[in-house]
């Protein structure tokens, strides 16, 4: 009898530590549109209309308040609405009660003009470059369903004005529509009002960061679903990083941070945002995907991620671009520090299960930057962030899962 209490105690032991090693993994979503007429909807219905800047007069502008902008059907705002709520909502749930502040920051890099300007010239390129805005009044109404008692849209964009962001890409252009179904969002520069806060250390001891992290009850960054040529990825951690250090402080193009330690600077700047408001939803709008490069082509996945942890989602959207998540500077080095968990045992994918969401030919990035002298030490001293993570013809690394 003995024996059989003891192996009983010893089984339960076992779920129970089970259990909470399953409970303490972050969870990853990832949601995929396979629907014919609703990615239609996400991945075509957007189209950046400036033929008010060419064809007409001061006077009609005087008259009619038009200014070029993206413009989108309203059906295609209730298919992002539907796809956005799916990826938070398998992801946890977005975390506001009654009377919340909460912030949502898009990565919308530039305005329109300099992004047409350095090649991004077609709708594709715009909707895959940035964050689409749909993602931003997705997660808005679905604050408002909340009850959040203040909703701000805020970007600090790396070139140019986040007002013009807001005109170029829509934001303005719908306010007044939302405004009139009750889901009431502000629209404020993220760049202005800051103050020098200190972060790990790691790249620089302190940073010009938006004083309005201090007042928010949960912040939602949605980022685009890119390669590059600088963090090797650009995803939740880089919209994080190089995204609010305020640009009035460290100049254009955010220069002014030490670039060739790109991943320190990731990892401190996501630190402080952790320390001022833990409450954080990221989002990764996969739907276009590609690399940031002028004139190479986006095409549609229809993927949309979420995650409470930016380490996990950038883990997760590495491996479903093909590259071995290991190979980021930004993501170990997060992981070192605590920010999150990015090995595969640590994470719990929901969804669409990873190996099917990987795409095999996701484009490589050009090489230029392998020829730096810089290059090993803006990578977070790890090289080869490209290698495949898995592959049809070129099979599968020495390593488990990653």
């Amino acid at each position: 009898m003995k024996k059989v209490l003891m192996a009983l105690m010893a089984v339960a032991l076992v779920v129970v530590f089970a259990s909470v090693a399953t409970a303490e993994k972050s969870v990853v979503s990832i949601v995929q549109c396979t629907n014919k007429a609703d990615l239609k909807l996400l991945a075509e219905d957007f189209h950046f209309n400036d033929d008010v800047a060419h064809e007409q007069t001061k006077e009609y502008h005087e008259a009619t308040g038009d200014y070029p902008h993206v413009i989108w059907s309203e059906a295609s705002e209730r298919v992002w609405y539907k796809y956005v709520k799916d990826a938070i909502e398998k992801a946890g749930g977005l975390n506001v009660k009654r009377g919340d502040t909460v912030l949502i920051k898009p990565n919308f890099v530039l305005s329109a003009y300099p992004m047409i300007w350095m090649g991004f010239g077609d709708d594709n390129s715009l909707q895959g470059a940035f964050a689409d805005p749909r993602v931003a009044l997705a997660v808005a109404k679905m604050a408002a369903e909340k009850g959040a008692g203040r909703i701000i849209i805020a970007e600090c964009p790396a070139l140019g004005d986040a007002w013009a962001t807001y005109r170029n890409y829509g934001l303005e252009w719908v306010q007044k529509r939302y405004h009139d179904n009750g889901i009431k969002y502000e629209l404020i520069d993220l760049c202005d009002n800051w103050e020098m806060m200190p972060g790990l250390g790691l790249g620089s001891k302190e940073y010009p960061i938006p004083k309005i992290l201090k007042e928010v009850d949960c912040f939602v960054p949605i980022c685009a679903f890119k390669t590059h040529e600088y963090a090797g990825v650009t995803l939740a951690l880089k919209n994080i990083g190089i995204g609010i250090p305020s640009a009035r402080a460290i100049g254009m193009c955010k220069f002014g941070l030490p670039h060739q330690h790109v991943a320190e600077v990731n990892v401190d700047v996501n630190y402080i945002s952790q320390k001022l408001c833990p409450n954080q939803m990221h989002i990764i709008d996969a739907v276009y995907a590609g690399t940031w490069v002028p004139a190479a082509p986006y095409f549609p996945s229809g993927m949309i991620m979420a995650s409470t942890d930016p380490v996990a989602v950038d883990a997760i959207g590495t491996a479903v671009m093909n590259h071995n998540p290991r190979n980021i500077g930004t993501t170990r080095l997060a992981a070192k520090h605590g920010l999150g968990k990015m090995e595969y045992d640590e994470i719990k994918v929901v969804g669409v299960p990873l190996e099917e969401a990987i795409i095999q030919d996701f484009p490589r990035h050009p090489y230029k930057a392998r020829l730096w002298p810089w290059t090993p030490t803006m990578y977070g001293q790890v090289s080869n962030w490209d290698q495949f993570y898995r592959h049809e013809l070129y099979g599968v690394p020495d390593y488990p899962r990653w």
